[in-house]
């Protein structure tokens, strides 16, 4: 029957006590062995006896990097695990990293010479070692065959590190080693033990590997108590191993060390945030007074003028309300955060000095750290009230010089309207102006004969913003365009490049509803300036104390009534306006088209003349003629042959120009609908009453008589006769009553 131990192996295997005695007699022969060896380090990783450990070699050998390339390596390591059945089967050797070696895999490392149950852990320490340095490899056996070409190819450069010994006994005995390097061992101990007491602090070190880590270094500091070994090394030892043992005593303490810690980096965070937003707000404070405008002071009603512009201030302002957003989150997020009463932690009893040298190092460190976070909270907190309570009065400041900025822009737009409205009065309204080099002329009115010279044009505006212009005489369209400005080479002149432009003014209707759209903004804004204004520190604050003043409100107050009289009285001028001046242009073209109409059907009657003559003519000449018995055709005399083609020639004009002719008098019967067939654009001839644009001259009034519904009846009449249709004129008598809005 097996005699297992009930002691489980780090695999969960039984140890049997055999099996365990040569366990411990093993780490005992490593441990004294290498004990302070110049080229290896053992490390007991798991178990007591260990069942696990960690070779660390300092030697010359070969490794890939993380970029993929081949590379020497000053170090490398092993991993040495004992299974349930050593020391009969071998022990399992893995790379701690990417080694590249013939006999090393990524997961396996070669026992070479192979292992026997007689064979010692420390005979496997100098075997590895050895193979790491390239001394020995087995060829038999690749299994990294990349490594094995490699090899293969490079043995001028094997073994690489020939001078290196792995020998128990190199650098002499261990007891000669520890004398020589046992201080510096103690100390590599001593910075490993802070670390790890630091690091639980710093939450860089787990609670779960503090025991093991602990255990391994007491196993690591056991060769200090051989016999031998000065008492100077034997005491600093125990004092380490005191330190190890109490440790995970300590993790506790130290983690909530580390809470406090994690606590103050919260705090200083939340803070850091919070003060940020401070020196944004901060900076947006500094933006306004940066926008500072120059106007003068004793001139209130110049201010709103002088103020940035609109797209500026609003701008700022939606930054500053930003800025003072951001920071209510923050201060929000800071206030959930209140200083504890007592951050110390509570310690049952003291631990060895050096443990609690860290402890009160440690508790020292955090306990201020915690203050100091919390100290930075209470400045950035008591900071932002103020700023906040100033970002409210800025924005409001600021909402309302955006206000004063608008309705400055629109008061200028205003003013340009009612200026540009009174240079074109009523004469200039709805026409346009004919502008060459030379001179400047005008207003005349859509549709009416203009005179040049040369040519006899007329100027017609189709829909809201396009113009043709005419030329009467022929009844063709000389050209068309977009926009107000149309230009046309000068009649009569060689030169392409000497061209006269033809400027049109805005129609009644739609300058009425620009002063109208300037009425109704001016007036909504108004109730937004009034009240009193937000005391903000800065400009902004001072120039609404000053707009708000007494005097300087009421001044303010009584133009902008004047203004609105203004532009309530020049819209309705121009309401009155609109209708006359469409029946102007209604006048004109019908009174055009008659002539022209009368003139085309004399032509077109001229025309189907000359076409009975020539086919007259060409008839007799044809009769006079033989024929090519070929195809039929007639055969022209010679004599006869000049007299033939121009008849032929008339004919064929005159049929062009009769199509011609067609096409213009269709062209007529269109326009005239257009506007005979349109209650707006018909217009009305009664006389304007107009308060602030100038009466109409008396070149115009005077066609009031002939413009008069009954009269221009009967020219719309004779009109209709002449062409054959009957026009549906929408004049005011027919016009179907419309309900009030």
């Amino acid at each position: 029957m097996s005699n297992r131990s009930a002691s489980p192996s780090a695999t969960g295997a039984m140890w049997s006590p055999e099996q365990l005695a040569r366990l411990k007699h093993e780490w005992g022969r490593l441990q004294w062995n290498f004990a302070c060896h110049p080229l290896v380090r053992i490390i007991a990783l798991e178990g007591d006896p260990p069942r696990s450990y960690q070779f660390d070699y300092r030697v010359r050998t070969l490794a890939i990097n993380p970029g993929g390339e081949l590379e020497y390596a000053a170090t490398a390591s092993v991993q040495v695990d004992l299974g349930p059945d050593f020391p009969y089967a071998a022990p399992v050797v893995r790379p701690v990293g990417t080694l590249f070696h013939p006999n090393i895999s990524a997961d396996t490392v070669e026992i070479f010479p192979a292992w026997q149950s007689t064979d010692t852990l420390c005979d496997l320490a100098s075997r590895i070692g050895a193979l790491l340095a390239f001394q020995s490899y087995d060829p038999y056996s690749a299994w990294n065959e990349a490594a094995m070409e490699w090899v293969a190819a490079n043995a001028g450069y094997l073994p690489t590190d020939a001078q290196a010994n792995f020998a128990p006994e190199a650098g002499g005995d261990p007891l000669q080693r520890i004398t020589k390097s046992g201080s510096a061992a103690l100390d590599q101990f001593r910075r490993e033990l802070d670390w790890a007491s630091t690091a639980i602090v710093s939450g860089t070190f787990a609670l779960s590997q503090v025991e093991h880590f602990a255990h391994r270094t007491r196993l690591g500091l056991g060769i200090f108590s051989a016999p031998g070994v000065d008492a100077s090394m034997l005491q600093a030892a125990q004092e380490l191993e005191a330190w190890s043992r109490q440790l995970p005593q300590a993790a506790p303490l130290l983690e909530e060390l580390g809470r406090m810690k994690s606590a103050a980096q919260t705090v200083r965070q939340v803070a850091t945030a919070l003060e940020k937003t401070v020196q944004g707000l901060g900076g947006q404070f500094q933006a306004i007074e940066h926008l500072r405008p120059e106007f003068p002071a004793d001139q209130p009603a110049q201010i709103p003028g002088h103020l940035p512009a609109a797209q500026v201030v609003e701008g700022t302002m939606t930054r500053l309300r930003a800025r003072a957003a951001a920071m209510q989150t923050a201060l929000a997020a800071a206030k959930t955060f209140s200083r504890p009463a007592n951050s110390l932690p509570r310690q049952e009893a003291p631990f060895c000095t050096p443990l609690q040298s860290v402890i009160h190092s440690q508790t020292q460190t955090q306990t201020a750290a915690l203050t100091t976070a919390y100290d930075q909270l209470s400045r950035a907190i008591a900071d932002a009230g103020p700023l906040l309570e100033r970002a409210a009065l800025e924005a409001a400041a600021l909402e309302k010089i955006l206000v004063y900025r608008q309705y400055a822009d629109l008061l200028a737009k205003a003013q340009q309207l009612i200026e540009q409205t009174k240079t074109w009065d009523s004469t200039g309204m709805q026409a346009f102006f004919v502008a060459d080099p030379s001179a400047a002329s005008g207003p005349f009115q859509f549709e009416q004969n203009l005179d040049l010279g040369p040519a006899l044009l007329a100027v017609r505006a189709v829909g809201r913003n396009s113009l043709e212009i005419i030329d009467v005489a022929s009844g063709v369209r000389l050209a068309r365009g977009e926009g107000a400005d149309l230009s046309i080479p000068r009649p009569g002149s060689d030169d392409p490049a000497d061209l006269i432009t033809f400027g049109a003014t805005a129609r009644c209707d739609d300058m009425a509803m620009q002063l109208d759209y300037l009425h109704r903004q001016l007036h909504g804004l108004l109730p937004h300036l009034e009240g009193p204004a937000a005391a903000a520190p800065s400009w902004c604050g001072k120039a609404l104390a000053t707009l708000a003043g007494e005097a300087a409100f009421a001044a303010f107050k009584a133009a902008h009534v004047n203004t609105l009289e203004t532009l309530q009285t020049l819209a309705n001028d121009l309401g009155a306006l609109a209708p006359f001046k469409e029946r102007l242009a209604t006048y004109f073209l019908i009174s055009r088209l008659g002539e022209s109409v009368r003139r085309w059907q004399e032509e077109h009657l001229d025309c189907q003349q000359q076409i009975v003559k020539a086919n007259t003519r060409t008839a007799q000449i044809i009769a006079k003629s033989g024929k090519d018995i070929s195809n039929d055709v007639p055969v022209i005399p010679a004599k006869f042959e000049k007299d033939y083609n121009q008849s032929m020639e008339l004919r064929m004009r005159s049929h062009a120009r009769i199509e011609q002719l067609d096409r213009l008098i269709a062209s007529a019967v269109k326009q005239a609908r257009v506007r005979l067939e349109s209650f707006s654009l018909m217009g009305m001839a009664a006389l304007p009453n107009l308060k602030i644009l100038s009466p109409l001259p008396d070149d115009l009034t005077g066609l009031i008589p002939a413009m008069d519904d009954a009269k221009f009846a009967q020219d719309i009449a004779q009109l209709g006769e002449m062409l054959g249709v009957q026009f549906a004129v929408k004049s005011p008598a027919t016009r179907p009553a419309q309900l009030p809005p």
